[in-house]
């Protein structure tokens, strides 16, 4: 149950805040852990305030370039979305994007979630055809990491179709429902 994950979160954040010595990877990892359990909850203005001083810890501890960093970056950037700060988002998303590209290579399947993220923002801003060309940035980075079709693959191509379909491009849509399967 949820309530008791944060129960147990915070009694955890508050036995590594009295432990001696730097901890603060730590915490931040109670407070990410802390922040998603809220979102999960709906209380997106305690997960926010969670995430920037997960964020804030990150960067001291480990920099801004670090996976852990870049992965409350863009928790934070999901949470935005969901208030509908689009613009905060979208500057999180296109950050993160560019640092992980720069830090993990471009075709990584990291970069390709985020691309994925981003997709669902931009759908969600009434930019459908900025939503296609992320979404299909994303099949692209997973199509060139696995060999073989996987369920991720499937629901990245039914998730294209429907973009498809709100481009009114029927044969395209079409096509990404074939390719699903």
């Amino acid at each position: 149950d949820m309530p008791g994950a944060i129960a147990l979160y915070e009694e955890g954040l508050a036995i590594n805040r009295d432990l001696p010595g730097d901890n603060t990877g730590v915490t931040a990892e109670f407070l990410s852990k802390l922040a998603a359990a809220h979102r999960e909850l709906g209380d997106d203005e305690t997960a926010e305030r969670l995430l920037l001083d997960a964020i804030g810890a990150l960067d001291r501890a480990y920099g801004n370039r670090h996976p852990r960093y870049l992965e409350s970056q863009r928790y934070l950037a999901d949470v935005y979305r969901d208030q509908q700060r689009f613009a905060e988002s979208e500057a999180l998303y296109l950050s993160n994007i560019a640092v992980r590209k720069e830090v993990l290579g471009a075709d990584h399947t990291e970069v390709g979630t985020a691309y994925n993220e981003y997709s669902i923002l931009l759908s969600d801003m009434g930019d459908t055809d900025g939503a296609v060309t992320a979404a299909a940035e994303f099949l692209r980075i997973l199509e060139s990491n696995y060999d073989e079709p996987t369920a991720g693959l499937g629901a990245a191509y039914n998730n294209m179709a429907w973009l498809k379909i709100e481009q009114s491009a029927f044969a395209g849509a079409v096509e990404s429902f074939n390719q699903s399967i």
